[in-house]
């Protein structure tokens, strides 16, 4: 009877952290290709539930993260994940590494190509979360666009999924300046789709390079967030 109790508990504990997931992992970072050697970075991110009949409202998905420009080609960054549902306080539920390699130079061929390795483990469940894929960037005119096609899937006893699952990630935007870029991106994973509007830019602090980013994303199905808010900070040394 006591192995029954811990292993519904278990299931329990599963599922909602999948409801979680569903709600908001359909947006999320979208990657260049280029690598700074040397540069010392401080990221926070976040994406917010601010409307959803589905009951997630509230929800939140907190990323602290310390990265570094190993060289000319591998960038490699820690991050810790918290999640808030529905206001209440903010657990550690993840830890993950994620290593970016950038594969051709700026402008060497008509676009440019990186690859994305990153692995996920749930802190309280034998989940391992694997997601790979290669990125894009193009620069044309005043614009740049990005594409990310990544694949991921779990191991572990309490997967959730037993299959490869698609993400695709793109972004539009207009270098406006380097304190204001606005345009548009579009998520999309085997269960949810998001299209939003963004800005971003650069400003400083104390002479420290600061990347920011804030954008609003509606919902395209009916397993998606009405309206979620999506932001990052990146401190550059």
């Amino acid at each position: 009877m006591r192995k029954e109790s811990v292993r519904a508990v278990s299931s329990a504990l599963v599922l909602s952290m999948a409801g979680l997931g569903n709600a908001q992992a359909g947006i999320d970072k979208i990657y260049g290709t280029t690598v700074e050697q040397g540069e010392l970075e401080l990221e926070m991110r976040g994406v917010h539930v601010l409307d959803d009949e589905g009951g997630s409202e509230g929800d939140k998905t907190l990323k602290f993260a310390v990265g570094y420009g190993v060289n000319a080609w591998w960038w490699t960054e820690a991050y810790l994940e918290f999640e808030d549902e529905r206001g209440e306080d903010a657990e550690l539920e993840a830890y993950e590494l994620e290593n970016i390699f950038q594969l051709s130079e700026p402008g060497e061929y008509a676009v440019d190509f990186g690859f994305l390795t990153e692995i996920e483990k749930v802190r309280e469940l034998d989940i391992v979360e694997l997601k790979v894929g290669p990125l894009f960037q193009k620069d044309f005119a005043d614009w740049t666009g990005k594409l990310n096609l990544l694949t991921e899937r779990q191991f572990g006893d309490d997967k959730t999924e037993d299959e490869w699952e698609f993400i695709g990630r793109a972004q539009l935007k207009y270098r406006l300046s380097s304190a204001f870029e606005p345009g548009i991106e579009l998520h999309t994973e085997e269960h949810s789709k998001a299209l939003g509007i963004v800005g971003m830019g650069t400003t400083s602090m104390s002479e420290t390079p600061v990347e920011w980013l804030f954008g609003l994303f509606s919902g395209m199905n009916d397993d998606t967030p009405d309206l979620q808010a999506r932001w990052e900070l990146e401190f550059e040394f």
